[in-house]
């Protein structure tokens, strides 16, 4: 299973999911329904990658249904998240916010996974546009010091946010190079990573800092191309023109 989902994290999705496929098979025989729990809501983040919402909501149905039949209170709270992720996804950001409140309250024995859930809930924040309460988020992660490896870009990159749209433009430079750096070595193609640097690129591009815009959104296009996201990659490279113009 865990060659599956490094393999997914890096787009190669038909190898990740003969590997899921496998292990289910080896899942089913022990009728181990917490691993299977587990595969399905890893298959459900790889299918919401590549925009295939349905199959992903029908995934974390099965994982909650699972969870809840083995009294598994992490497990649960990963359904509530991922719930929170297809729905951050549609910019439903009401819906996404209330599932990653459920997802926190039930991480309480779990603060690594709880450093998770508000990192998606300063995510959806920004999405909102909410700058304010994802400020707030943002801090207390900050002040977790410990888990900040866990889910380094998208919380780096959310930060480097915060620093553009208070003007420190010096520390978001930093922030930019070190995860672009990090990206690039991981060759990680994930929705959340390329989705925020669209958000820095279009920060960047309203204060007029044009190569910055620029640098961002070319690393939101690789990513939207590796995914396979087409929609997204014709917009990001819509703004690239634009800028070029």
């Amino acid at each position: 299973m865990s060659l599956g989902w490094n393999r997914g994290l890096q787009a190669h999705y038909d190898v990740a999911f003969a590997h899921f496929l496998t292990a289910e098979l080896v899942f089913e025989r022990a009728n181990d329904t917490h691993w299977i729990a587990n595969l399905a809501r890893a298959r459900a983040f790889l299918n919401l990658q590549r925009a295939n919402t349905e199959s992903a909501r029908a995934d974390v149905t099965r994982a909650i249904e699972l969870s809840r039949l083995n009294g598994n209170r992490n497990g649960l709270a990963g359904g509530y998240m991922y719930l929170g992720e297809i729905d951050r996804h549609a910019q439903d950001y009401a819906s996404a916010r209330s599932h990653y409140l459920a997802a926190y309250d039930l991480y309480r024995q779990n603060p690594a996974n709880r450093w998770i859930a508000e990192c998606n809930l300063a995510l959806c924040e920004i999405g909102a546009g909410n700058i304010t309460a994802a400020d707030r988020v943002l801090q207390r992660l900050v002040a977790s010091s410990q888990y900040q490896r866990k889910l380094f870009a998208p919380f780096q990159l959310a930060l480097a946010y915060s620093d553009a749209h208070h003007g420190d433009w010096e520390t978001y430079d930093n922030r930019f190079k070190e995860v672009l750096m990090e990206v690039k070595r991981l060759k990680h193609m994930e929705y959340d990573i390329a989705w925020l640097f669209d958000r820095l690129g279009d920060l960047s591009e309203r204060a007029d800092h044009r190569e910055r815009a620029r640098q961002a959104y070319t690393a939101a296009l690789t990513i939207w191309e590796g995914l396979g996201r087409k929609a997204e990659a014709n917009l990001t490279r819509f703004a690239i023109a634009r800028l070029n113009s």
